[in-house]
């Protein structure tokens, strides 16, 4: 079965509850193997987890930052701007690179805790010798100020989340080509918190190592409509969450009934 993610539904909040109920929560310092296929875990507050969707393509999955290494260069790293001239190896066209309102992210509720959700969709060969992508830098930042350009993203604004420097995410591209959702990143809400009033942007750098195929890209699920199936343990996360719900108001019916 998939699920589309194509605005903010209470289908998009009961598949965040299984997410939750199926996942690890570890505190990492090190590389994450996450290569296989529905693996998850919990780095530094945020929730990483593979997912295998149905096949999307350009414009449906609407990137905010595409990066690809220029030549035999295996590692690209960059941030999601709509300022020019580009400085890292971020693709050029503002169709795939652009600014990201605050009020753009999906908002996703796991265990009781609010979370925006991040989709990551990685262009890498799928045989096993190749040996995956390694993400080995996530920072996330809030700003007023649109358009911002950096080498060093600790000056795009205020840091609202860190993967860390002693870890990092080994990753297997499962899907073929372009254009399919690989992996989400879910990071509490609460950390972006400290953006205040108005209008704020936001801002991914990104590093990968290892990135022997095409280019790597970001987007909000709540801009692209990505079909994304449930694997086992989320399926079973659901029927807990489900339960879960169930006996509560089993409870409460009993109460009234007293």
């Amino acid at each position: 079965m998939a699920i589309a993610f194509s605005s903010r539904t209470l289908v998009a909040a009961a598949l965040a509850c299984a997410a939750g109920a199926a996942s690890a929560s570890s505190a990492w310092a090190g590389p994450v193997d996450l290569t296989a296929a529905g693996s998850t875990d919990t780095i530094n507050g945020a929730v990483f987890t593979q997912v295998d969707p149905d096949p999307t393509g350009t414009g449906v999955i609407r990137s905010f930052v595409r990066l690809q290494s220029p030549g035999r260069d295996t590692v690209e790293e960059g941030h999601n701007t709509s300022g020019r001239d580009l400085l890292n190896d971020e693709n050029s066209s503002p169709q795939f690179t652009r600014d990201l309102l605050l009020s753009d992210l999906c908002e996703t509720t796991i265990n009781d805790t609010a979370y925006y959700t991040f989709l990551l969709d990685i262009n890498e060969p799928n045989n096993a010798n190749a040996g995956g992508i390694t993400l080995s830098q996530l920072k996330v930042y809030v700003s007023p100020s649109a358009g911002l350009l950096a080498t060093n993203p600790d000056t795009l604004g205020t840091k609202v989340y860190d993967l860390g420097v002693d870890n990092s995410v080994l990753m297997f591209d499962h899907n073929s080509g372009s254009g399919n959702g690989d992996y989400t990143v879910n990071i509490p809400q609460s950390l972006f918190d400290v953006a205040g009033g108005g209008t704020q942007y936001v801002y991914l750098w990104s590093r990968f190592e290892n990135a022997t195929g095409g280019f790597e890209e970001w987007a909000s699920p709540c801009e692209s409509t990505v079909a994304v199936p449930l694997p086992p343990a989320v399926w079973s996360g659901l029927i807990t969450c489900g339960m879960a719900g169930l006996v509560g108001l089993r409870t409460r019916l009993r109460g009234m009934k007293a």
